[in-house]
C-alpha cells in the first residue's frame, strides 16, 4: 500500500453533555438511546497506554495503547498523528515509505479540528492478564521501525523502557445507528464523565453526515462545542493525579 494524500476512510467523532445523554451515572438516557437506536445493553473495554512520565511520546503525537474487549485478548495499537500540513510534507519524506507497509491511514473529523492519524495494530489472544512488564514487552517486540527510530536511533525503544503503562479505564460501548450509518457511542469515567459518538465513513460523505449529525445534536441540547480526543483526556486525567 502506497499512502496518499486523499484518504478514503473517515472517523467523524464528537463529545456530547454527559447531562444531557447519561442517567444515573453511565447509563444512557431513554431519550438519546431512542434518537440513535443504541443497544440496550453496552459491551465493556478496558484501555490502557504506556507513556513516560515526561509524556514524551505524546508530545511527539505518538501514543501505545492496549485495549481488552469484553475480557477476550490484549490489541496492541500505535498510533501517530499528523496536521493536515505536517501529513503532506511526511508524504514527500522517506518516512512515508516506512508507515505505507503496515500502518492504516485515517482521517479524524471533531467539531472544528481535523487530523491524519496512522494505525498499527496487533492483536493477543492468549494472554489472560496484562502487566506492565508484559506491555512493555510486547510494544517492544512488536513496534514498527517507523516508530522504533522515530526521533533518533532506537529512541521509541528507549522511551518505552522508560514508560509505564496507565490505566486501566474502563469504557462503556454501544452501538447505534444515524441515516443508515453505524453510530458508535463511548462511556469513559475518568474525573466525570466522557460521553463520544463517532462513526466510520468515506470521507466523500463525511462533511454532510457531520452537518446533518451537528444539527441533531444541536437540537436535542447534546452536543458539546468543543474539540476533545479521549486520549488526551486520559493523559490530563493520569497527569493530574500523579502530582496528588
Amino acid at each position: 500500500m502506497k499512502l496518499k494524500e486523499q484518504i478514503t476512510e473517515t472517523e467523524l467523532k464528537l463529545m456530547l453533555s454527559s447531562n444531557k445523554a447519561l442517567q444515573n451515572k453511565d447509563t444512557l438516557s431513554e431519550d438519546f438511546k431512542s434518537l440513535f437506536h443504541f443497544n440496550n445493553e453496552p459491551d465493556i473495554v478496558n484501555i490502557w497506554y504506556l507513556e513516560t512520565p515526561a509524556q514524551d511520546l505524546r508530545k511527539a503525537d505518538w501514543s501505545v495503547r492496549y485495549r481488552q474487549f469484553d475480557g477476550n485478548g490484549f490489541e496492541l495499537t500505535f498510533k501517530k498523528r499528523y496536521s493536515e500540513k505536517s501529513y503532506k510534507t511526511m508524504l514527500e519524506s522517506d518516512t512515508a515509505k516506512m508507515f505505507s507497509a503496515d500502518f492504516t491511514p485515517e482521517i479524524d473529523m471533531e467539531y472544528t479540528k481535523k487530523t491524519f492519524s496512522l494505525s498499527f495494530e496487533r492483536l493477543f489472544t492468549d494472554i489472560k492478564e496484562l502487566t506492565e512488564s508484559e506491555a512493555k514487552r510486547l510494544a517492544i517486540l512488536n513496534s514498527p521501525p517507523v516508530f522504533t527510530d522515530w526521533k533518533s536511533k532506537n529512541s521509541g525503544f528507549v522511551h518505552l523502557c522508560a514508560s509505564s503503562l496507565l490505566g486501566p479505564v474502563t469504557a462503556a460501548t454501544y452501538k447505534g445507528n444515524f441515516e443508515d450509518y453505524e453510530a458508535k457511542l463511548e462511556i469513559w469515567k475518568l474525573k466525570d464523565y466522557l460521553v463520544e459518538i463517532s462513526f466510520d465513513v468515506p470521507t466523500k460523505k463525511s462533511t454532510q453526515l457531520k452537518r446533518n449529525l451537528l444539527k441533531v445534536l444541536t437540537d436535542y441540547d447534546l452536543l458539546l462545542t468543543k474539540n476533545q480526543l479521549k486520549t488526551d483526556a486520559f493523559f490530563d486525567f493520569f497527569a493530574k493525579n500523579s502530582l496528588q
